[in-house]
């Protein structure tokens, strides 16, 4: 292996499956609803564009996640989780499951096609002044 490679040029694109009328749709929930950067039918997850998701076209993809499939990716995302959770909730974004355990925040989120994405916090730099008492899909573990 070549050692003057920079891990700065390795970037990770995970595939997220739409049927292909519902490309706006994706488009619309991933870059106003979740907040990512978009670049096409690529969304930005880190400021640096090192973990991207792209749009990949399937046939029956809504039928095939309403068979509940394990979550396309596990993504850390830097900052105040809470406060991005909120924001999500405000936006009307579908979190299945936010849960805290001694690892820190898990949050499941369902796309409008019923894929499920994973998205963890770090618990230190969470804002716990939100109120998370009306939400029934948060959990202490």
């Amino acid at each position: 292996m070549d050692s003057s490679f920079s891990n700065e040029y390795i970037a990770t694109w995970i595939h997220v499956p739409i049927p292909r009328r519902g490309e706006e749709r994706a488009r619309n929930f991933y870059e106003k609803d979740l907040g990512f950067k978009r670049s096409y039918s690529e969304f930005w997850v880190a400021e640096d564009g090192l973990v991207r998701l792209q749009l990949k076209f399937v046939e029956h993809v809504e039928q095939i996640n309403a068979l509940q499939p394990s979550s396309l990716c596990s993504i850390f995302l830097k900052g105040d989780f809470l406060s991005l959770c909120e924001r999500w909730v405000h936006q009307g974004v579908s979190i299945e499951l936010l849960q805290l355990d001694p690892g820190g925040f898990t949050a499941v989120v369902l796309d409008p096609f019923l894929n499920r994405l994973e998205f963890r916090g770090d618990e230190e730099s969470s804002d716990f002044s939100i109120d998370t008492g009306q939400w029934s899909f948060f959990r202490r573990a």
